[in-house]
């Protein structure tokens, strides 16, 4: 995976997006129906179709170790040691924040209360241990309606109001 392009004049991150190699961080998936999850699908091979759609995996942090993917980071200098006491540094999703924070898009008070408050969130009360809080999918019915095929179905999403 290619590295990040940092555009500090503007304060953007830009993240290449290889749908056609063949390992990685990106997948292109086929469902045959909507309320399934997909298969992976040989983009070369196969091509895209609309039943596609793209998965994508993000780090959130890189042992110092693996040359190769440390490459990839923005920060290869920062060190940490992490939960698994192997020395590491900031990648992907932690890189972001940190150039966020340098940008002064996040503060410094943002990040303590963003802390705070999933310091105090208990397993019991997380969307995925709640059923009626789970993602629901209908099985699709199939329709007619002047001439043209339509399928319907239901996705039901827990939404914060």
């Amino acid at each position: 995976m290619p590295q990040i392009k940092l555009n500090q004049f503007e304060q953007k991150i830009e993240v290449p997006i290889l749908l056609t190699a063949s390992s990685g961080k990106i997948r292109v998936k086929n469902r045959s129906i909507i309320n399934e999850y997909g298969t992976p699908v040989a983009v070369k091979r196969d091509g895209f179709k609309q039943s596609n759609y793209i998965e994508r995996q993000i780090g959130y942090d890189v042992v110092k170790k693996e040359a190769a993917k440390l490459a990839e980071s923005t920060l290869p200098r920062t060190s940490f040691v992490g939960a698994n006491g192997k020395e590491k540094a900031l990648y992907e999703l932690s890189e972001y924040i940190y150039h966020f924070y340098k940008w002064e898009v996040l503060t410094d008070k943002n990040l303590d209360e963003t802390v705070e408050y999933l310091n105090k969130i208990s397993n019991d009360n997380l969307i995925d241990n709640s059923a009626e809080l789970q993602i629901d999918r209908s099985h699709p019915i199939n329709k007619k309606i002047n001439g043209f095929d339509f399928e319907y179905t239901q996705v039901k999403y827990p939404r914060k109001i």
